[in-house]
Protein backbone atom coordinates (compact mmCIF):
# COMPACT_ATOMS: atom_id res chain seq x y z
CA UNK A 1 0.00 0.00 0.00
CA UNK A 2 1.64 3.21 -1.21
CA UNK A 3 -1.23 5.70 -0.98
CA UNK A 4 -0.51 7.90 2.09
CA UNK A 5 -4.18 8.80 2.49
CA UNK A 6 -5.26 5.17 2.43
CA UNK A 7 -2.53 4.27 4.91
CA UNK A 8 -3.70 7.05 7.20
CA UNK A 9 -7.29 5.85 7.01
CA UNK A 10 -6.21 2.31 7.78
CA UNK A 11 -4.09 3.47 10.70
CA UNK A 12 -6.99 5.45 12.17
CA UNK A 13 -9.30 2.47 11.71
CA UNK A 14 -6.86 0.20 13.57
CA UNK A 15 -6.51 2.81 16.30
CA UNK A 16 -10.27 2.94 16.85
CA UNK A 17 -10.54 -0.85 16.80
CA UNK A 18 -7.92 -1.18 19.53
CA UNK A 19 -9.41 1.61 21.64
CA UNK A 20 -12.82 -0.05 21.47
CA UNK A 21 -11.50 -2.94 23.57
CA UNK A 22 -10.89 -0.61 26.50
CA UNK A 23 -7.85 -0.67 28.79
CA UNK A 24 -5.29 -3.40 28.18
CA UNK A 25 -3.86 -4.07 31.63
CA UNK A 26 -2.26 -7.53 31.66
CA UNK A 27 -4.71 -10.29 32.55
CA UNK A 28 -7.90 -8.41 31.69
CA UNK A 29 -10.47 -9.59 29.19
CA UNK A 30 -9.89 -6.44 27.15
CA UNK A 31 -6.18 -7.26 26.89
CA UNK A 32 -6.95 -10.78 25.65
CA UNK A 33 -9.39 -9.40 23.08
CA UNK A 34 -6.88 -6.81 21.89
CA UNK A 35 -4.15 -9.44 21.49
CA UNK A 36 -6.50 -11.71 19.55
CA UNK A 37 -7.39 -8.79 17.28
CA UNK A 38 -3.74 -7.91 16.68
CA UNK A 39 -2.86 -11.55 16.01
CA UNK A 40 -5.67 -11.88 13.49
CA UNK A 41 -4.73 -8.66 11.71
CA UNK A 42 -1.03 -9.51 11.49
CA UNK A 43 -1.75 -13.05 10.35
CA UNK A 44 -3.62 -11.58 7.39
CA UNK A 45 -0.59 -9.71 6.12
CA UNK A 46 1.27 -11.28 3.20
CA UNK A 47 4.82 -10.01 3.73
CA UNK A 48 5.86 -12.30 6.56
CA UNK A 49 4.96 -15.18 8.85
CA UNK A 50 3.43 -14.45 12.24
CA UNK A 51 5.08 -16.28 15.12
CA UNK A 52 3.83 -16.13 18.70
CA UNK A 53 6.26 -16.52 21.61
CA UNK A 54 4.69 -17.52 24.92
CA UNK A 55 6.44 -16.70 28.18
CA UNK A 56 5.51 -17.09 31.83
CA UNK A 57 5.45 -14.09 34.11
CA UNK A 58 3.96 -13.10 37.43
CA UNK A 59 0.55 -11.51 37.18
CA UNK A 60 -1.04 -8.76 39.26
CA UNK A 61 -4.38 -7.04 39.40
CA UNK A 62 -6.07 -4.53 41.65
CA UNK A 63 -9.33 -5.56 43.32
CA UNK A 64 -10.08 -2.11 44.73
CA UNK A 65 -8.29 1.16 45.41
CA UNK A 66 -9.41 4.44 46.92
CA UNK A 67 -8.31 7.44 48.96
CA UNK A 68 -10.74 9.20 51.26
CA UNK A 69 -9.94 12.70 52.51
CA UNK A 70 -12.28 14.43 54.95
CA UNK A 71 -15.15 12.18 53.96
CA UNK A 72 -14.65 12.60 50.20
CA UNK A 73 -13.69 9.49 48.24
CA UNK A 74 -11.22 10.40 45.50
CA UNK A 75 -10.84 8.56 42.20
CA UNK A 76 -7.55 6.67 42.13
CA UNK A 77 -5.67 4.05 40.12
CA UNK A 78 -3.44 1.55 41.88
CA UNK A 79 0.22 1.63 40.93
CA UNK A 80 0.80 -1.71 39.13
CA UNK A 81 2.46 -4.40 41.25
CA UNK A 82 2.10 -2.46 44.51
CA UNK A 83 0.81 -4.15 47.66
CA UNK A 84 -2.13 -3.31 49.90
CA UNK A 85 -1.90 -1.86 53.38
CA UNK A 86 -1.43 -4.63 55.99
CA UNK A 87 -5.07 -4.39 57.14
CA UNK A 88 -6.40 -3.63 53.67
CA UNK A 89 -7.01 0.00 54.57
CA UNK A 90 -5.99 2.47 57.26
CA UNK A 91 -5.90 6.07 58.47
CA UNK A 92 -2.67 7.79 57.51
CA UNK A 93 -1.27 11.28 57.72
CA UNK A 94 -0.36 12.71 54.31
CA UNK A 95 3.05 14.32 53.82
CA UNK A 96 3.42 16.56 50.76
CA UNK A 97 6.92 15.97 49.34
CA UNK A 98 6.53 18.18 46.28
CA UNK A 99 8.17 16.67 43.22
CA UNK A 100 9.34 13.84 45.44
CA UNK A 101 12.67 12.83 43.93
CA UNK A 102 14.83 10.51 46.04
CA UNK A 103 16.90 13.54 47.05
CA UNK A 104 13.73 15.40 48.08
CA UNK A 105 12.61 12.45 50.18
CA UNK A 106 15.97 11.96 51.87
CA UNK A 107 15.94 15.65 52.80
CA UNK A 108 12.81 15.03 54.92
CA UNK A 109 13.57 11.45 55.95
CA UNK A 110 12.82 12.17 59.62
CA UNK A 111 9.17 12.96 58.74
CA UNK A 112 8.33 10.11 56.39
CA UNK A 113 8.01 6.94 58.46
CA UNK A 114 4.46 5.65 58.76
CA UNK A 115 2.93 8.33 56.53
CA UNK A 116 1.39 8.48 53.08
CA UNK A 117 3.91 10.44 51.02
CA UNK A 118 2.49 12.68 48.30
CA UNK A 119 4.68 13.15 45.19
CA UNK A 120 4.12 14.56 41.71
CA UNK A 121 3.64 12.61 38.51
CA UNK A 122 6.11 13.99 35.97
CA UNK A 123 6.07 14.64 32.28
CA UNK A 124 7.69 11.42 31.11
CA UNK A 125 9.19 12.42 27.79
CA UNK A 126 12.05 14.65 28.89
CA UNK A 127 15.71 14.24 29.82
CA UNK A 128 15.20 15.18 33.48
CA UNK A 129 12.25 12.85 34.05
CA UNK A 130 12.28 10.99 37.37
CA UNK A 131 10.34 7.73 37.14
CA UNK A 132 7.68 7.14 39.78
CA UNK A 133 9.19 3.76 40.72
CA UNK A 134 12.37 5.51 41.88
CA UNK A 135 10.21 7.70 44.11
CA UNK A 136 8.31 4.63 45.30
CA UNK A 137 11.47 2.74 46.20
CA UNK A 138 13.00 5.71 48.03
CA UNK A 139 9.80 6.25 50.02
CA UNK A 140 9.59 2.54 50.86
CA UNK A 141 13.18 2.44 52.09
CA UNK A 142 12.52 5.46 54.31
CA UNK A 143 9.57 3.75 55.98
CA UNK A 144 6.59 5.36 54.22
CA UNK A 145 3.32 3.48 54.69
CA UNK A 146 2.01 4.51 51.27
CA UNK A 147 2.88 6.57 48.22
CA UNK A 148 0.37 8.82 46.46
CA UNK A 149 1.32 10.08 43.00
CA UNK A 150 -0.71 13.08 41.87
CA UNK A 151 -0.95 14.71 38.48
CA UNK A 152 -0.09 18.41 38.92
CA UNK A 153 -1.55 19.26 35.52
CA UNK A 154 -5.27 20.01 35.21
CA UNK A 155 -5.67 17.13 32.68
CA UNK A 156 -1.68 16.07 33.47
CA UNK A 157 27.13 3.63 20.94
CA UNK A 158 23.86 4.17 18.61
CA UNK A 159 25.56 6.41 16.09
CA UNK A 160 24.24 4.56 13.02
CA UNK A 161 20.71 4.61 14.41
CA UNK A 162 20.95 8.35 15.02
CA UNK A 163 22.18 8.90 11.48
CA UNK A 164 19.37 6.78 10.05
CA UNK A 165 16.73 8.76 11.93
CA UNK A 166 18.18 12.06 10.77
CA UNK A 167 18.37 10.82 7.18
CA UNK A 168 14.73 9.69 7.27
CA UNK A 169 13.73 13.08 8.64
CA UNK A 170 15.57 14.88 5.86
CA UNK A 171 14.02 12.74 3.12
CA UNK A 172 10.49 13.23 4.45
CA UNK A 173 10.88 16.90 5.29
CA UNK A 174 9.84 16.24 8.90
CA UNK A 175 11.67 18.02 11.71
CA UNK A 176 13.11 15.46 14.13
CA UNK A 177 15.48 15.85 17.06
CA UNK A 178 17.36 12.97 18.66
CA UNK A 179 18.32 12.46 22.28
CA UNK A 180 21.15 9.98 22.71
CA UNK A 181 21.39 9.10 26.45
CA UNK A 182 19.28 6.03 27.19
CA UNK A 183 16.26 6.71 29.40
CA UNK A 184 14.99 3.82 31.51
CA UNK A 185 11.32 4.76 31.23
CA UNK A 186 10.18 2.73 28.24
CA UNK A 187 10.28 -0.82 26.90
CA UNK A 188 12.80 0.16 24.21
CA UNK A 189 15.46 0.45 26.93
CA UNK A 190 15.43 -3.33 27.54
CA UNK A 191 16.56 -3.88 23.96
CA UNK A 192 19.02 -0.99 23.90
CA UNK A 193 20.63 -2.16 27.15
CA UNK A 194 21.46 -5.47 25.41
CA UNK A 195 23.08 -3.68 22.49
CA UNK A 196 20.12 -3.99 20.14
CA UNK A 197 19.56 -0.66 18.37
CA UNK A 198 16.19 0.58 19.59
CA UNK A 199 14.48 3.93 19.77
CA UNK A 200 11.25 5.50 20.91
CA UNK A 201 9.55 7.91 18.52
CA UNK A 202 7.91 10.73 20.50
CA UNK A 203 5.91 13.73 19.34
CA UNK A 204 6.37 16.14 22.22
CA UNK A 205 9.69 15.22 23.85
CA UNK A 206 10.67 18.01 26.21
CA UNK A 207 7.39 19.85 25.54
CA UNK A 208 5.27 19.66 28.72
CA UNK A 209 2.37 21.53 27.11
CA UNK A 210 2.00 19.03 24.25
CA UNK A 211 -0.67 16.34 24.04
CA UNK A 212 1.72 13.90 25.68
CA UNK A 213 0.96 15.47 29.03
CA UNK A 214 -2.29 13.47 28.87
CA UNK A 215 -0.52 10.08 28.84
CA UNK A 216 -1.78 7.88 31.71
CA UNK A 217 -4.52 10.36 32.59
CA UNK A 218 -8.28 10.24 32.03
CA UNK A 219 -7.77 12.52 29.02
CA UNK A 220 -5.64 9.86 27.29
CA UNK A 221 -8.04 8.68 24.60
CA UNK A 222 -8.42 8.48 20.83
CA UNK A 223 -9.66 12.05 20.66
CA UNK A 224 -6.07 13.22 20.97
CA UNK A 225 -5.15 11.57 17.67
CA UNK A 226 -5.24 13.77 14.61
CA UNK A 227 -5.34 12.14 11.17
CA UNK A 228 -2.75 14.53 9.73
CA UNK A 229 -0.39 13.83 12.63
CA UNK A 230 -0.87 10.10 12.04
CA UNK A 231 -0.06 10.60 8.35
CA UNK A 232 3.16 12.46 9.19
CA UNK A 233 4.19 9.78 11.68
CA UNK A 234 3.54 7.01 9.13
CA UNK A 235 5.65 8.81 6.52
CA UNK A 236 8.59 9.05 8.90
CA UNK A 237 8.32 5.47 10.16
CA UNK A 238 8.02 4.10 6.61
CA UNK A 239 11.20 5.89 5.61
CA UNK A 240 13.01 4.67 8.72
CA UNK A 241 11.97 1.07 8.03
CA UNK A 242 13.01 1.40 4.38
CA UNK A 243 16.46 2.77 5.29
CA UNK A 244 17.07 0.20 8.01
CA UNK A 245 16.03 -2.64 5.70
CA UNK A 246 18.49 -1.47 3.04
CA UNK A 247 21.21 -1.18 5.66
CA UNK A 248 20.59 -4.76 6.83
CA UNK A 249 20.72 -5.99 3.23
CA UNK A 250 24.25 -4.60 2.91
CA UNK A 251 25.47 -6.37 6.05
Amino acid sequence: MDDPDEMTNQAMSLLHSQCDFGGRLSGTDSEVAAIDFARGHLAGLTNGVLTAHYVSYQGWKSTDCWIEVEGEKLRTIALPCCTALPAGSGDLDILDAGRGTPDDLHAIDDRIRGKAVLVEHEYMFAADHMHRMKKFEAARQLGAAALIVINPDPTSGFVALDQMVRKAATKTGITVQTYAPLLKNSDHYNFAAKGIPALRLIAGFGEPDSKLKCVLTEADDRGLCDAEEIRVAISLVRKMVYLSRNEMARM
